[in-house]
């Protein structure tokens, strides 16, 4: 099997970049980050945003009819979402990274059988690289779900973070719909590309 060292042989997570850096290297033209991450990103600081608007909310006092729902969406947000986000939008540009050095490989070759092999395990790449938006999407609705709460329930001088919240979590929701119909366009259609359309198309609607 090909083995290339090259800066995409990932180490450490694209998180812990200054986030100035971390944009740029969304504007840099290469393969990763890319649109997978970017949603999880979305849904991250959908995330931060609603514990900030529920830690405010419990220090002011605001609602106490709240204060159980609010303690169990913190807790949510901090055990659940953040770290399977974090993970998520590791994983996306790992799987991502993978599929990237198989075409290389690919197209690099000129043996048919190790071609159609780098075909294959390409396209194994691809099935996880689909999946993955999947659960992002999955994560960015329950945070979403979690910020309208916030919006309506929490302190109101912190609603513009609420809104902002909903907003992102839709965002990454929808980007990672995108995402997964992009990735089917590759693969014939069958049960598994079915299967995940229908989730896809199911993710646009809600």
């Amino acid at each position: 099997f090909v083995t290339m060292k090259t800066r995409e042989d990932l180490t450490d997570s694209f998180l812990t970049l200054k986030l100035d850096d971390l944009l740029q290297k969304y504007g840099e033209g290469k393969h990763i980050p890319g649109s997978g991450s970017a949603a999880a990103l979305q849904g991250l600081l959908a995330a931060r945003l609603v514990a900030t608007v529920v830690k405010i909310s419990l220090n002011k006092g605001h609602n106490p009819k709240s204060e159980q729902q609010f303690r169990y969406i913190d807790h949510q947000i901090a055990t659940v979402h953040l770290p399977e986000l974090s993970k998520l939008f590791d994983q996306d540009i790992n799987e991502f990274n993978e599929v990237f050095k198989l075409r290389r490989a690919r197209d690099a070759t000129t043996d048919v059988r190790k071609r159609k092999n780098f075909i294959s395990m390409e396209r194994r790449r691809m099935q996880n690289a689909t999946v993955i938006p999947v659960a992002i999407a999955d994560h960015c609705l329950k945070v979403g779900q979690y910020a309208l709460s916030v919006y309506r329930e929490g302190y109101r001088a912190v609603r513009g973070d609420s809104g902002a919240a909903i907003s992102s979590a839709c965002a990454g929701a929808l980007t990672a719909a995108f995402v997964i119909g992009v990735n089917l366009e590759r693969f014939k259609r069958g049960v598994w590309h079915q299967k995940w359309s229908d989730k896809a198309l199911r993710l646009e609607l809600e």
